[in-house]
C-alpha cells in the first residue's frame, strides 16, 4: 500500500510548518551524499534563480524538493533568517506550481 501524497503547506503557513515540510525530503539520500555534491547538481537551477530572481519553470518536482532541502539546510546552519525563509517559501511556491501543472 502506498503512502498518501504529502500535503503542501499553505503559502502563508507559519515557519514551523514550512520547515517541517522542507525537512520531509532528504536530498542526501535521493540526490547526493554531501552538501557540495548537492550544490553542484543544483547549480543550473540556482544560477538561473540568482540571475533572474525566479526559479526556472523547467526544474522538475524532484529537483525542486532537493532545492528546498538545500535551502532549508543552508538556512539552518547559518542560524536561520528571514531571507532564508523567503527562499524556502519561494521554492515552496515553485513546487506548488509544478504540482498544479502535473494535475492538468
Amino acid at each position: 500500500m502506498s503512502e498518501p501524497p504529502l500535503a503542501l503547506p499553505a503559502p502563508d503557513c507559519d515557519v514551523e510548518a514550512l520547515l517541517t515540510f522542507a525537512g520531509t525530503y532528504n536530498a542526501y539520500e535521493r540526490w547526493a551524499d554531501s552538501p557540495n555534491t548537492l550544490l553542484k547538481m543544483l547549480g543550473p537551477i540556482r544560477r538561473k534563480w540568482e540571475s533572474t530572481g525566479q526559479i526556472p519553470s523547467w526544474a522538475g518536482l524532484d529537483a525542486l524538493r532537493a532545492l528546498m532541502f538545500y535551502e532549508y539546510r543552508a538556512d539552518y546552519f547559518s542560524g536561520g533568517s528571514e531571507e532564508g525563509q523567503r527562499h524556502i517559501r519561494q521554492v515552496l511556491e515553485a513546487i506548488r506550481l509544478k504540482v498544479a501543472q502535473q494535475d492538468h
